[in-house]
């Protein structure tokens, strides 16, 4: 994938003359560097905690939900992950794909919403994750939050000081 999503983590698809292939969509490259990584670092591990206790099966369901799965179907280079994760031999290989998926959309999430001072803290990124998720993602922008993070009256105080940001 390319280094449009998570610099760390995502290799970039190269085309022919070995130049990264960017997702295009209405004349603009989908990129995602803007996502702080202290934040995206931060979701994969709360994603990678909850699946380690209530297991990795459900997690593409969680993301082929009516909220997500048009951002994920608008977005070429995120289908083509899902795709291959779904028809992936190697568990560890669809495991790897879907968390990438779901540190991405939580990030955005965790940033329009502001969760934990991280809007605030990133202004910029706050407000082009509010635009990404506001054009795709109609009946609940912060679907993800809501699995991993729990409604309100919900939440867990350890989990929310282990996202805070800093």
């Amino acid at each position: 994938m390319s280094g449009m999503f998570l610099d760390s983590e995502i290799r970039p698809m190269t085309s022919v003359d070995n130049t990264p292939a960017p997702t295009v969509v209405d004349g603009q490259a989908a990129d995602f560097r803007f996502l702080p990584k202290g934040l995206t670092a931060k979701c994969r591990e709360l994603i990678e905690a909850y699946h380690g206790s209530h297991g990795y099966s459900g997690l593409a369901d969680v993301l082929w939900s009516v909220d997500t799965r048009d951002f994920i179907e608008f977005h070429p280079e995120l289908h083509l992950v899902f795709k291959r994760a779904s028809s992936a031999r190697s568990a560890k290989k669809a495991r790897d794909g879907l968390v990438m998926i779901a540190t991405l959309i939580l990030s955005l999430e965790v940033l329009a919403s502001n969760f934990a001072g991280w809007g605030r803290r990133f202004p910029f990124a706050s407000r082009r994750a509010d635009a990404l998720l506001g054009e795709l993602m109609l009946n609940s922008r912060t679907r993800l939050m809501d699995v991993y993070l729990y409604p309100k009256s919900h939440r867990n105080p350890a989990l929310l000081s282990a996202t805070a940001a800093e």
